[in-house]
């Protein structure tokens, strides 16, 4: 039997030999990506060990308050108040938050504001934080915390919230400001 291409015919021992010289070419070239790649993990493993690894610089009382600050103001201005004209007094231009699956960036949140506020009866909505970690790391400041937010109708609580969220803020030519956020969702259930 033999195969038959353009520049000729190969027998099966040919077409056997090619083959093997491709597989142990293919293994020769995955063995050495492999070592490299096992280099690397072994380097940034020493470099993760090590306690030089992660600079993390004194965090003065003026930025811990400025960052709880951001965090509250901007749930109370925004979020509870719908206010889209101070989204820059509180985010970078390129803010971007990771909400339940879904990428949000400044526009976004203006569009759920807008749709908000086009609500027959929009609920007053009250912000309450508790901080676990405000750490700095060179210029930027990562916070993380638990954010309860309570909903009212009048005087009647319709909704509690409750979500599990970090941030990183960093300084701009206005002043610090927030680059980006992550917010999980806990069920309310969870946390009675």
């Amino acid at each position: 039997m033999s195969i038959t291409s353009p520049k000729g015919t190969f027998g099966i021992a040919s077409l056997f030999i090619l083959c093997l010289i491709g597989s142990l070419y293919f293994a020769y070239d995955k063995s050495a990506a492999y070592d490299e790649l096992q280099e690397s993990y072994q380097n940034t493993q020493v470099a993760v060990d090590s306690s030089a690894s992660i600079i993390t610089n004194t965090i003065t009382e003026e930025e811990t308050r400025t960052a709880k600050g951001l965090i509250q103001g901007s749930f109370d201005d925004l979020w509870g108040g719908m206010d889209s004209t101070k989204i820059l007094d509180y985010y970078t231009k390129d803010f971007y938050i990771l909400e339940h699956g879904e990428i949000w960036n400044n526009d976004r949140i203006k569009l759920f504001m807008k749709t908000s506020l086009d609500r027959e009866s929009l609920p007053k909505r009250v912000n309450r934080m508790e901080y676990h970690i405000i750490e700095k790391y060179g210029d930027v400041i990562n916070i993380a915390y638990d954010n309860y937010g309570d909903f009212y109708q009048g005087d009647s609580l319709v909704w509690e919230g409750h979500w599990l969220e970090s941030a990183l803020i960093i300084p701009t030519e206005t002043g610090w400001r927030l680059r980006m956020m992550h917010s999980t969702r806990i069920s309310v259930e969870q946390t009675k």
